[in-house]
């Protein structure tokens, strides 16, 4: 647990600085916030699971960090996950889990966001802020790469935690094309309806804004 917490807190602290604040501010990135966190609340709980293998769900982290930005998409996370974690707790206690498991998906989909964002770095960075481009590279091409990521840190996170279980590897791992392809589509028509009837609620999609 304590080598996830190594880098986790040091990310956190050197993210969520005096500008997370003016973010909070805004109405429109807290009315965002709360609805994109309860659309994860709700896009989590539908997974499946290889036998003693890691949930495998859809993500949504690509539409989530395009959505809010980095900062806010970085407090997102573990506010869902702890919510999450009230919620099994109250209803179905037996089904919650170890610490550093909840710990482990915390610092999975913290890199995805990261990836995420990088990967909006980059396109912007070479192609400028064009639409189809957006759309295709960073929302389609994006999520499909943060799932695969999903998937290889997922499967790394178990060898690592958990050496000795009888999990098949190479199963969980032909999976992610299956996975990739669905996860794309989701992020993809999600950011184009997005950017078609409310480009305002794309705060990436405004340069000027820094998230």
């Amino acid at each position: 647990m304590l080598w996830l917490l190594c880098w986790l807190l040091p990310l956190y602290y050197l993210t969520l600085d005096n500008k997370l604040l003016t973010l909070w501010q805004q109405p429109l990135l807290r009315q965002l916030f709360a609805g994109i966190g309860l659309c994860l609340l709700v896009l989590w709980q539908v997974k499946a699971q290889l036998p003693q293998g890691p949930a495998l769900h859809f993500l949504g982290i690509t539409t989530a960090t395009l959505l809010l930005g980095l900062r806010l998409s970085l407090c997102l996370i573990p506010a869902v996950m702890l919510t999450t974690v009230a919620a099994t707790w109250l209803v179905v206690p037996a089904k919650l889990g170890s610490a550093t498991l909840w710990l482990a998906d915390w610092a999975v989909l913290t890199v995805l966001a990261l990836q995420s964002y990088l990967q909006l770095y980059l396109v912007h960075k070479q192609f400028g802020q064009q639409l189809f481009v957006y759309i295709f590279l960073v929302a389609f091409i994006g999520s499909a790469l943060c799932t695969v990521n999903f998937v290889l840190l997922q499967s790394t996170v178990l060898y690592l935690l958990q050496p000795d279980a009888a999990v098949d590897i190479a199963s969980y791992l032909a999976l992610s094309p299956l996975l990739a392809l669905p996860e794309a589509i989701l992020n993809g028509m999600a950011m184009t309806l997005l950017l078609v009837y409310r480009p305002e609620w794309v705060a990436t999609y405004r340069p000027h804004v820094d998230q």
